[in-house]
């Protein structure tokens, strides 16, 4: 009863927060402006995620200082990331700032111990391509909110009833930060956007969490928990290099832009179509497999493959038959024939 009652202050906190937050940027008209890869029609508030960080700096002095390089790599990543959604910060700046933070978390889990480096190399670059999965799909009104509180609650319960591996504390008050943020956030017509600020954030708490929970435990199988995420922005990346676009340029070709933009499906139906996908899939992964591995056997590793082997092939049926064949394929430009040049040429003398 006494931690319900302090988690509801910590909540009422959050949310005074946020309404702070949302009046200052008002001030300073720090919003996003659509534009052609927008999934919205109107200016909105944007950095709305700042709760996530505030509410880690919360836990921080409420915890007695625990995980401070955790705490600093997520302070790090949000500064870079809240300054980007006022002004550009240039992709280097980005990258460096994460595998920082990236290096500082296995730092604070004492994970450069672990015997494998190659696995720690693995990880590393992965978590890179999470945190950056997690961004792009940061597109429409309710996706980080939903898909994060689905991952945060199942990270809870398996800290709670099958392996301890962090303080619970820490997921219950960023849950909290998030409840606060779907406030504003999961609606028709949101009232404020996460901004890199809140989805990189974000992403490096939950991610973080995954791969120390999958280096504890030695098993690939938690990596799962995050597999629509990658799905979705990894397929888009294939189909995209196949076509011969250039893969770092911005674009709205994720899935569920699809499904939004072209099939007209409501922001929030999308949005809960993929927590509850991901909600299936991690409760598949808790139920189904056994939790411990060893040092010199990584459990599940052949499972994982054909999981998300499976699931892969199933995503790419279903987008080609859903979107087409040209989502493969290269688009043939047509030159520019001379008439047309000299007509333009006579245009401009005349």
């Amino acid at each position: 009863m006494k931690n319900l009652t302090l988690y509801l202050f910590y909540l009422l906190l959050l949310f005074l927060a946020e309404l702070l937050y949302l009046r200052l940027a008002r001030g300073f008209n720090i919003q996003a402006i659509p534009n052609e890869r927008s999934a919205h029609s109107q200016n909105t508030l944007v950095g709305g995620g700042i709760i996530v960080p505030l509410a880690c700096i919360l836990y921080f002095y409420t915890s007695n200082f625990q995980y401070p390089f955790f705490i600093i790599g997520i302070l790090l990543v949000s500064f870079v990331s809240l300054v980007d959604d006022v002004r550009e910060v240039s992709i280097k700046l980005r990258l460096l700032s994460q595998i920082i933070a990236i290096s500082l978390i296995f730092f604070q889990f004492n994970l450069y111990t672990n015997s494998t480096l190659l696995v720690m190399i693995l990880v590393a670059c992965i978590m890179v391509i999470s945190l950056n999965a997690y961004n792009f799909l940061d597109g429409i009104n309710g996706m980080t909110s939903a898909y994060s509180l689905i991952q945060l609650a199942c990270l809870y319960y398996i800290n709670q009833f099958k392996v301890h591996f962090i303080d619970g504390h820490l997921l219950v008050i960023t849950a909290l930060a998030v409840i606060v943020f779907t406030y504003f956030n999961f609606r028709v017509k949101a009232i404020c956007f996460a901004g890199d600020v809140g989805s990189i954030s974000i992403a490096l708490i939950v991610c973080g969490c995954i791969f120390k929970l999958i280096l504890l435990t030695h098993n690939f199988i938690f990596i799962n928990l995050l597999l629509v995420y990658y799905l979705d922005a990894v397929s888009t990346f294939i189909f995209r290099w196949l076509q011969g676009q250039n893969v770092v340029k911005a674009h709205k070709k994720h899935f569920y832009l699809f499904l939004v933009n072209e099939l007209k499906w409501p922001h929030l139906m999308v949005a809960c179509l993929y927590a509850v996908v991901q909600l299936v899939i991690n409760l598949i992964v808790i139920n189904a497999f056994d939790i411990k591995g060893s040092s010199s056997n990584y459990y599940h590793l052949q499972y994982t493959g054909l999981f998300i082997g499976v699931a892969a092939l199933l995503v790419a049926f279903m987008r080609i038959k859903l979107e087409g064949r040209q989502i493969y394929m290269k688009k043939h430009v047509e030159p520019v024939v001379s008439d047309q040049k000299d007509k333009r040429s006579f245009n401009v003398i005349k």
